[in-house]
């Protein structure tokens, strides 16, 4: 009767490339999951690059809004003067 151990042995001795392959099979899984994360770090970067963007471009537009409704509201002229010139007129 053959043990466990020695199965195992002359197993590995007549399948020589066994633990090649085992070791370039996980060198393969390792290369692709960082690949993965490279891929999803990029996409990560790229959304949140546009989201900034758009972000700041409503708030430029806001602000450029804002401003040119105030100065639309103060006139170059006082009102008091503007009608006061009105009365001076007449």
């Amino acid at each position: 009767m053959f043990s466990v151990f020695t199965y195992l042995q002359a197993k590995s001795v007549s399948d020589e490339f066994i633990y090649d392959e085992y070791r370039q099979k996980k060198i393969r899984e390792k290369i692709s999951e960082q690949i993965a994360s490279r891929v999803k770090t990029k996409v990560l970067f790229v959304y949140f690059c546009t989201l900034v963007f758009f972000l700041s471009l409503c708030v430029f537009s806001f602000l450029y809004l804002f401003i040119l409704y105030f100065c639309t509201l103060t006139s170059v002229y006082p009102r008091s003067s503007v009608s006061e010139q009105v009365e001076e007129r007449t």
